[in-house]
């Protein structure tokens, strides 16, 4: 992934925002490292007929990114980035940031793909195969999108990722403070979607509340077994903090205490590595 990053640095050295060449040349190097296939063709239109909103698509043989969309992701990445500090870089760096994660979203939703497709039966595959199944709802995917949890691991997982390019950038590109405000954003977008009632001491995970918002259906007209898909999103029990993000599924309240530590701990100056914290079992 080292070419990504330097290309992505040029661009934040010239204050430009990535180009769609640079764009196709990044797609093409995580197409070839993390063998996607099936993603035939990377394009570009201006906009979703369907949502305005939407910055990409990834279908069975390819991925469309919107600008428009990609501008509106650009400047709410940029927003709530600068919520958390003022940036020592531009704002092109933090736009950069952001493109790069749409880039990664996209990819999170091939790799799915790929789980589904090779069958291996994992936890992630029997997951995204539940999520498929729902999508055929109708309606039911626009109401609940943000707890699909197919959803859930593309938002995290690109966070991730792109974090992962940014904080190799060199310093005189990536201040101290800067480094924090994407590790605050980073986790903010892996536990956005978890709901906590301090005073019950109760964690309801994006899991859980798909599950509830399925529940209303008799989902047995779309080959799903309620019982099985109850045991389903907590038999991650065993997983690390950072696997249980990246799927939405349950956490103990001690754990979300743990990751709030992490963040409380972080905006406060501390310099840890966040990422191999969340990949302990507690």
């Amino acid at each position: 992934m080292d070419e990504i990053l330097k290309i992505v640095l040029l661009r934040n050295r010239q204050r430009k925002l990535l180009t769609k060449n640079d764009v196709k040349r990044i797609c093409e190097i995580i197409k070839g490292y993390n063998c996607f296939y099936d993603i035939d063709s990377i394009k570009f239109e201006n906009v979703d007929s369907t949502d305005s909103g939407c910055a990409g698509i990834c279908s069975n043989d390819g991925i469309v990114f919107y600008m428009k969309g990609i501008e509106k992701t650009n400047d709410e990445t940029y927003k709530k980035i600068r919520d958390i500090s003022n940036i020592d870089g531009c704002k092109v760096d933090v736009l950069n940031f952001s493109y790069l994660s749409t880039i990664f979203h996209e990819f999170a939703h091939a790799r799915q793909n790929k789980i589904v497709s090779e069958g291996k039966g994992s936890l992630e595959e029997r997951i995204y195969k539940v999520c498929n199944k729902l999508g055929k709802i109708k309606g039911f995917y626009n109401k609940n999108y943000s707890i699909f949890l197919d959803e859930i691991n593309a938002f995290a997982k690109s966070a991730f990722d792109t974090y992962n390019i940014y904080e190799k950038l060199p310093r005189e590109y990536l201040t101290d403070n800067d480094k924090r405000a994407y590790q605050v954003y980073s986790l903010e977008e892996a536990t956005r979607f978890y709901s906590i009632n301090s005073k019950e001491e109760i964690i309801t995970s994006p899991a859980e509340k798909l599950f509830e918002s399925a529940n209303r259906y008799n989902l047995s007209i779309y080959n799903i077994n309620i019982d099985s898909f109850r045991k389903l999103i907590y038999s991650g029990k065993n997983l690390s903090l950072y696997k249980k993000l990246l799927l939405g599924l349950p956490l103990s309240y001690n754990e979300y205490a743990y990751v709030n530590l992490m963040d409380y701990t972080i905006r406060g100056g501390g310099n840890i590595d966040f990422i191999r914290k969340l990949q302990r079992k507690l």
